[in-house]
């Protein structure tokens, strides 16, 4: 697979669900939450006087909110996110 995000967006492969996200524990009411792996990132926000970096790197798995946006590629869907909507980086 060939995909690169750009700006400060980052396509995730949602992970399946569990009941915990590291030490987490997520109450079953809080289904809006997901676990996923970041598979690319962008290269950041850029500003008037710089760019801002994104929070994370390929490979990290991360909580998130998802949103409406997905993208698919060889047969597989993906969540597309801004940096700003990550909850967390599950070690």
């Amino acid at each position: 697979m060939n995909i690169q995000a750009f700006r400060d967006n980052i396509i995730i492969e949602p992970l399946p669900q569990e009941e915990k996200i590291g030490s987490l524990l997520v109450p079953f009411h809080v289904d809006n939450i997901k676990k996923g792996k970041v598979v690319s990132t962008g290269n950041g926000r850029k500003t008037e006087h710089t760019t801002i970096q994104v929070s994370v790197k390929e490979n990290d798995i991360v909580a998130y909110i998802p949103t409406k946006t997905k993208i698919a590629v060889d047969g597989s869907t993906y969540d597309v996110v801004k940096d700003s909507e990550l909850l967390a980086i599950v070690e």
